[in-house]
């Protein structure tokens, strides 16, 4: 599999998730959602989760 990632600029990511909170709050619904499908174990989750919560790129 190849790909490149294209980071969203900063305009992007505020209109996105105008906060922290917010950005904590859709990667913890976004992991919790990979869980349940199956995609992803509960304890890589947890370190996604702890990451975004470590260091949001969005004040």
């Amino acid at each position: 599999m190849s790909g490149r990632t294209v980071p969203f600029d900063e305009a992007t990511l505020r209109a996105l998730y105008p906060s922290a909170e917010a950005f904590v709050g859709a990667v913890h619904r976004s992991a919790g959602a990979a869980v349940e499908a199956g995609s992803l174990l509960p304890i890589d989750a947890a370190t996604i989760v702890a990451e975004a919560e470590a260091h949001p790129p969005v004040p």
